[in-house]
């Protein structure tokens, strides 16, 4: 008899219940999908910068293997090219940058040239733009090292880009 009064009791839940949990159900999970984009953003650009760091080093080692000049060249803010000084018809590697994302190169010459020895020719920073931030590193003359000087937040008119 316990058992049968329990069940008769039973109404299950009303629709304004359950469209309360549901509209619970989805703030939470919409808040969750804007943190995990924007986190994904910033997973992005760091790649991104150290895909670059990766090919100035590639410049550098391909300088040092071949006894010559390489440089690092970024054309309208929004291709990098690394190619052979005086050859310049053996380009290294080509890169186009994605939508949002442009970098500046600031040298005397406006790129990064490595010597045979791996040494850079002249200082300087290379500043990326992503989206709406930015980050400035310094390349010291030596072995070319990039050392992120600054971050910080675009605002209108800003770098040479």
């Amino acid at each position: 008899q316990m058992v049968s009064k329990w069940i008769g009791n039973e109404r299950g839940f009303t629709l304004m219940e359950m469209l309360v949990v549901l509209a619970i159900f989805m703030v939470i999970s919409s808040s969750l999908l804007f943190v995990t984009t924007e986190k994904l953003t910033n997973y992005t650009n760091e790649q991104f910068i150290d895909h670059t760091e990766v090919l100035i080093r590639l410049a550098q080692v391909r300088a040092m293997e071949t006894n010559s000049t390489y440089q690092i060249s970024v054309f309208g803010c929004r291709r990098l090219v690394v190619r052979h000084h005086a050859n310049t018809t053996e380009i290294l590697h080509d890169q186009p940058f994605p939508e949002g994302i442009k970098v500046f190169i600031d040298t005397s010459s406006e790129r990064i040239t490595f010597r045979p020895n791996g040494n850079i020719s002249t200082a300087g920073s290379i500043t990326y733009y992503l989206n709406d931030s930015y980050y400035d590193y310094s390349v010291n003359i030596g072995k070319g090292r990039l050392i992120l000087k600054s971050v910080g937040t675009v605002s209108e008119g800003m770098g040479a880009c």
